[in-house]
């Protein structure tokens, strides 16, 4: 019963954590249109830590989901 709640809260968490992700690679994109690049690698470094915190989530997830 816990380690599944603890893997669904994990799942959506990630999904959350996903979703951060791709906004933060979408104002990486419009700011490297309007050529700033400061604001652009801030935002692709912000979204990239975000898609390896959420990798690691849906991983755990996974592995808790299995071990069930």
């Amino acid at each position: 019963m816990i380690m599944e709640l603890l893997s669904n809260i994990l799942f959506f968490s990630a999904s959350g954590v996903l979703l951060f992700a791709v906004l933060n690679f979408e104002l990486g994109l419009k700011a490297m249109k309007k050529d700033e690049k400061e604001k652009m690698s801030r935002h692709n470094r912000r979204g990239l830590k975000a898609i390896a915190l959420c990798s690691v989530m849906f991983t755990v997830s996974l592995l808790i989901a299995f071990l069930l």
